[in-house]
């Protein structure tokens, strides 16, 4: 009787897990992603307006971190008959810098670097507009809400005079922050288990200040500090990429 029993178990959670497997989607996908960055990038300005001031020397722009590719991969299930729910990753990552060699032939050098990566997991409900699975063409809105985590690097270095003591340091940053979305996009069908798809929205994502540490040159020990500028990650996305169904036979 206790056999049974299992065995009737083991079926129903086989049929289950099949049934949901049936309607699983996988969408890997590339994008640009646009976010505003406006205080790290004014940071990073007015940081080399002070170091040409102190050394008297033309270092050139470092440039903005800003719009860069965004990659990543959602898992879909098909909840009801016009909602489908998923579960997003995506990668962002972005870095300027500023070079410079003195032209007296010397051998003194100025680097300057700064580099951010991001990760988020997102959670996203579409909501399609009379879905039809057999129709060409399909439109959805849709809305998330999910954790970005960011790392942010800063490099310093230079052979020029520094009476500041800002050069030649290194210093690693990280946090993390919920975030949301809203979304609108489509499906375009190429087969009954293949599809592409495309969407845009806007995502939220406001660090403020990060925590981290600090190594100045010469030294072993790293010191723990604040950021002196706030991440916002908030800005505008689009992304897309080929959907699949799995499995391919149904």
């Amino acid at each position: 009787m206790i056999v049974e029993r299992n065995n009737i178990l083991i079926l129903l959670i086989c049929l289950f897990s099949m049934n949901m497997f049936a309607q699983v989607t996988l969408k890997p996908h590339y994008g640009l992603y646009l976010p505003k960055l406006g205080d790290v990038n004014s940071k990073i300005s007015n940081d080399l307006s002070e170091f040409r001031r102190i050394t008297g020397q033309p270092f050139p722009d470092a440039g903005e971190l800003d719009e860069g590719p965004i990659w990543g991969v959602q898992i879909e299930y098909h909840t009801g008959e016009d909602y489908f729910f998923n579960a997003n990753v995506a990668f962002y990552d972005n870095s300027v810098s500023s070079e410079y060699n003195s032209p007296t032939g010397s051998g003194e050098r100025f680097n300057y670097e700064r580099s951010i990566d991001m990760f988020d997991f997102m959670f996203n409900l579409h909501y399609y507009i009379n879905y039809n699975s057999w129709a060409r063409f399909n439109k959805y809105m849709g809305a998330g809400v999910g954790l970005m985590v960011l790392r942010a690097n800063s490099i310093t270095q230079s052979s020029f005079g520094d009476p500041t003591g800002h050069f030649d340091s290194n210093a690693e940053f990280t946090g993390n922050t919920l975030s949301g979305l809203i979304s609108a996009g489509g499906t375009l069908r190429l087969q009954p288990a293949l599809f592409l798809w495309a969407e845009g929205g806007v995502q939220y994502g406001n660090f403020g200040e990060l925590d981290g540490s600090i190594r100045r040159l010469g030294s072993d020990q790293r010191e723990t500090i604040i950021s002196d500028s706030r991440f916002d990650l908030t800005g505008f996305y689009i992304r897309g990429g080929l959907g699949v169904n799995l499995p391919f036979l149904r």
